[in-house]
């Protein structure tokens, strides 16, 4: 009975995968073992029933415990296969240069499309950043500071041409008068004392009339003065 259950275990056992073999070897050798030191001590029929059936319970036991530690089945739709997989290098490299501040991943780590891997130190930078910052507001200054200057410029042009069309609104004023008042004094439609008044009035114009720089004032302003000296 005991070489029956010893063969049952043995053949059962070899029936397995070539690793659940391996780890059954020593259970079946222990199995032996017992059955040879009981069989060889023990003479009388009685205890040589019991030791009988303390082999079959090692040998139950070596089966119950190759179950237990046999490897886990393969799932349905998966296959297993030795060999060896070969990593991609790839080189990164930031657009500007610089030094590493921290390292957010481990070596041999897996990682995603887009995580971000390290960090730069950024202190440079930002005082770049921040020097150039300031002279952007520098410079906006600047131009503000230019564009009132224009402005103002530009009202006091508009102010000056203003005074330029009053002068000459005046000027042509004075003329009419000056060649109304002479045509008037050759027809003798006027007395010699209005026409001293009328030359008296166009002379005090003239003085008290501040110089203007625009050149066609300046113009008919010699040329009014000629025609006052001129002889009627």
């Amino acid at each position: 009975m005991l070489c029956a259950l010893v063969v049952f275990a043995i053949s059962f056992l070899s029936r397995m995968e070539e690793s659940a073999e391996r780890r059954s070897v020593a259970v079946v050798t222990a199995v032996s073992i017992a059955y040879r030191d009981y069989g060889g001590s023990i003479m009388d029929k009685s205890k040589r029933h019991l030791a009988w059936w303390g082999v079959g319970a090692l040998a139950v036991a070596a089966v119950v415990a190759w179950w237990l530690l046999r490897p886990a089945g393969v799932p349905e739709g998966f296959a297993v296969s030795n060999g060896r997989i070969e990593a991609t290098e790839v080189d990164i490299a930031s657009k500007i240069a610089g030094r590493i501040d921290t390292i957010l991943v481990k070596e041999g780590q897996f990682v995603r499309e887009g995580e971000v891997l390290a960090k730069m130190d950024t202190r440079v930078l930002q005082e770049q950043r921040l020097e150039a910052i300031a002279q952007i507001k520098e410079a906006q200054s600047a131009v503000a500071a230019a564009q009132a200057l224009l402005e103002q410029r530009q009202s006091e042009t508009r102010a000056a041409q203003s005074l330029v069309n009053q002068r000459q609104a005046e000027l042509d004023s004075v003329a009419k008068r000056h060649t109304r008042s002479r045509s008037l004094a050759q027809r003798g439609a006027i007395s010699a004392q209005q026409r001293s008044f009328d030359i008296f009035v166009i002379q005090s114009w003239m003085t008290t009339a501040p110089p203007l720089r625009a050149p066609e004032l300046r113009w008919n302003r010699q040329k009014l003065r000629f025609l006052l000296l001129k002889p009627l």
